[in-house]
């Protein structure tokens, strides 16, 4: 499957994980937002407020032609997120900068392939944040990486797995379910609004 559709599918498939309707005053930031889909739809549940970020031109110019009717309630960015440790990549933004900067956020949606365990597992900011959905199948933010690449590597964990996501986030104070691909997640700390999966293991 093509890259960019195998995305876009990932995305629709986060967006089914969502409550039919969202509490008032939600604000979403959304790391890899791909073509906006997933933005839209949460506009659809009501939310009051969105930050979308995508790297790639093209994705970025079809969200701002998707999203252009909430443009007073959207703020989208064409900036690639990085881990908060180290930044040797001039042209990214750390994860921990954008969200020390922002009001608390409700929900966190983050498709960025293995660069999600980086990204959150390095983040001294997760208290900004009620509750997190993401994948590990989406594009990848550090071009051509290999899945084992020292790129991934945080601490002593030169391969993370989404088990040694989950319990970080369970030490977070996260609630985690993890879906039977082991790819699709999502975590929420009691008084968020919780977002479950349907093909969560039993």
């Amino acid at each position: 499957m093509d890259i960019i559709n195998q995305f876009l599918k990932m995305d629709s498939t986060l967006t089914a994980s969502l409550p039919m309707v969202f509490d008032d005053g939600i604000l979403i930031v959304d790391l890899n937002m791909g073509d906006g889909s997933f933005i839209k739809s949460c506009f659809d549940r009501h939310i009051a407020m969105a930050y979308g970020f995508e790297e790639r031109d093209d994705l970025f110019i079809e969200a701002e032609n998707k999203l252009a009717d909430y443009r007073d309630y959207c703020k989208l960015y064409r900036q690639r997120i990085s881990r908060s440790d180290k930044n040797n990549d001039t042209e990214a933004t750390r994860f921990d900068f954008i969200i020390s900067h922002l009001p608390p956020v409700d929900m966190l949606k983050i498709n960025s392939g293995k660069q999600i365990y980086p990204i959150l597992m390095t983040s001294k900011y997760l208290d900004n944040i009620g509750s997190i959905i993401g994948s590990v199948s989406g594009i990848p933010t550090v071009s051509n990486a290999p899945k084992t690449s020292p790129v991934y590597s945080v601490g002593q964990l030169r391969h993370p797995k989404m088990s040694d996501l989950k319990k970080y986030l369970e030490i977070k104070g996260f609630n985690v379910e993890v879906a039977k691909d082991r790819e699709t997640f999502v975590a929420y700390k009691n008084g968020a609004t919780p977002i479950h999966l349907s093909n969560t293991p039993k």
